[in-house]
């Protein structure tokens, strides 16, 4: 048993890792590799900053003009704690169903002289490390930001700290295996049902802007004023303190990590980790049990429809029909491209309205419309990368387009235009709030969206390209991406790189400003502005139009299904 086990587990470690020993992919694995470690170290470090200056801030709030840190650190810990410990419950789900429900490999596993123990507990297995290092990513900076902002950080709390790496996984598997089934069943059932879907995941996007909000509004006062008194009176004060307590088991965590009633948090943690482990397990196992044995069949309702829907004559229009349904009737899909189209114009309001009001404050330089420029490039971008899976979201349906009557570029074309149909709107949208709102003037909105809207069509041809050069086929059953290639991540680089160094060049006179050559910046801000602001997205735009058409025709003949 022991060597079939470690078989499989290796084989399903493998699968989380970049595949860096076939040379046919090492290039594109690496370079995802390294983008991604890039990304992550970046915002770790943001997260370091900001969130050791909130404790710093939030340590020092007085209730009644009494100080109490302790108990200020006991509710940060237990409220962080709370939402790692919601967030590895939806991680754990996830994991869990694609163990159990979409592997496609299950097929093949159960055939060969492996016992069922051994496929369960290797499945099992790999779904805790994957848990351990969501955890560990998550846990290590907020533990070590927590405790040396504090001063309490010692050989104690670095050692509960991987203590909990390990444990704390347990609980949320525990809580995860009772809610796979329930939530499998439910994405099941909902799966022919596009649009109700579609709202569903916008409401949440919709509850989650506005979270997002609410955070950016503590931000805002703490980096302007170094206070947040105002956004913690004393009605939220208690509600936060009441919340503390009753948080089962971030409570215990806090008390654990900060010394508080060790003994007693030790033994409800051990029993909560004992109860939690042996429901994973017969849960698991159960289910388990089931899917190997075809017994778990959740049948998905195909609602029925009145006449016949005959698709337009217009080839191109098919084409286009052929994306947007495509995407519409993925959830994932939906939620990737269009619902994080939805949430770019708030996004950008609350980052230009923190923004003005910092460069107001603090270098006393006005810059509405570069800031409100930049930031709609960033989110614009960085929301548009849905287009870098143009061809690979395809799947195998790939190969049979290019058996049908549809040129190259009028695929491609298709593809584009759907691209742009959503991402356009999204960002003309956000240029109408941010001149509502006052933070730019009409003429100032027509040259940011112009801006950002030839950055995300050349954003689009390049992606394109570039996927058709280098796709990633999905190889599930369902045909869906489950996991980000080389191609994403390349595109989220770009975009931060282009958007960074274009916001640079904007933000031209508060640099010079910063470094005391505020005056002659100022008099020649406004024309280096709208030239930076229209001429370098037309090059990009132009240089992407020219790495899209070169040699197109022979790229989409050397498609294949096996690259």
């Amino acid at each position: 048993m022991k060597n079939g086990y470690r078989l499989l587990l290796t084989e399903q470690l493998k699968l989380m890792m970049p595949n860096f020993k076939s040379k046919k992919h090492r290039a594109d694995a690496l370079g995802s590799f390294v983008i991604m470690a890039v990304l992550v170290a970046m915002m770790i470090v943001a997260f370091v900053v900001i969130f050791g200056k909130f404790v710093e801030t939030y340590t020092a709030i007085k209730i009644d003009r009494v100080s109490d840190v302790q108990a200020r650190q006991y509710e940060i810990m237990s409220i962080v704690y709370f939402i790692l410990f919601v967030l590895c419950i939806f991680v754990g789900v996830g994991g869990f169903c694609r163990s159990l429900f979409e592997d496609s490999d299950m097929n093949i596993i159960i055939t060969m002289p492996f016992s069922g123990a051994q496929i369960f507990f290797a499945n099992t297995t790999a779904v805790y490390l994957r848990q351990v290092a969501f955890t560990s990513l998550f846990l290590l900076p907020v533990n070590l930001t927590f405790f040396k902002t504090t001063g309490l950080i010692d050989a104690y709390n670095v050692v509960m700290t991987f203590a909990e790496c390990l444990l704390l996984p347990v609980i949320s598997l525990g809580v995860s295996a009772v809610v796979v089934l329930p939530y499998y069943w439910i994405k099941k059932k909902l799966t022919s049902r596009y649009a109700l879907t579609f709202v569903l995941i916008t409401l949440i996007a919709g509850a989650f802007m506005v979270g997002y909000g609410y955070v950016f509004g503590i931000a805002e006062d703490l980096l302007s004023t170094g206070r947040i008194n105002s956004l913690f009176n004393e009605k939220v004060m208690n509600g936060i303190i009441a919340f503390s307590k009753s948080c089962f088991p971030a409570n215990y965590l806090a008390d654990l990590m900060l010394k508080r009633n060790v003994n007693r948090a030790v033994g409800v943690l051990l029993l909560t980790i004992a109860v939690c482990a042996a429901t994973c397990l017969v849960v698991v196992r159960a289910v388990f049990i089931k899917v190997s044995q075809a017994k778990l069949n959740i049948s998905v309702p195909h609602p029925k429809k009145k006449g016949v829907d005959f698709a337009p004559k217009n080839r191109l229009s098919a084409l286009i029909r052929k994306e947007f349904l495509l995407v519409l009737r993925t959830p994932n899909y939906s939620f990737m491209y269009f619902t994080t189209a939805l949430t770019v114009p708030i996004m950008a309001y609350f980052s230009a309205k923190i923004g003005a009001e910092l460069f107001g404050g603090v270098l006393n330089v006005k810059v509405g419309f570069e800031l409100c420029t930049f930031v709609t490039v960033l989110y614009g971008s960085l929301t548009n990368t849905f287009c870098s899976t143009n061809i690979s979201r395809d799947g195998y349906m790939a190969m049979s387009l290019k058996t049908m009557p549809f040129s190259a570029s009028k695929v491609l074309t298709a593809k584009m235009l759907f691209c742009a149909a959503v991402s356009v709107p999204s960002i003309l949208l956000t240029a109408v709030v941010l001149a509502a709102t006052g933070l730019e003037t009409l003429k100032e909105a027509v040259m940011t969206f112009a801006s950002a809207a030839m950055i995300t069509v050349a954003q689009i041809m390049f992606a394109t390209r570039l996927d058709l050069n280098h796709p990633h086929f999905p190889k599930t059953d369902d045909g869906e991406i489950k996991e980000a290639g080389s191609t994403v991540s390349i595109v989220i680089m770009m975009a931060l790189l282009v958007s960074g160094a274009f916001g640079t060049a904007m933000l031209y006179q508060a640099i010079a400003a910063l470094l005391g050559n505020s005056s002659a910046a100022m008099q020649n801000a406004n024309g280096v502005s709208t030239v930076i602001s229209l001429v370098v997205p037309a090059v990009l735009l132009l240089a992407s139009a020219v790495y899209f058409s070169v040699g197109l025709k022979s790229a989409y003949r050397n498609l294949n299904a096996e690259v």
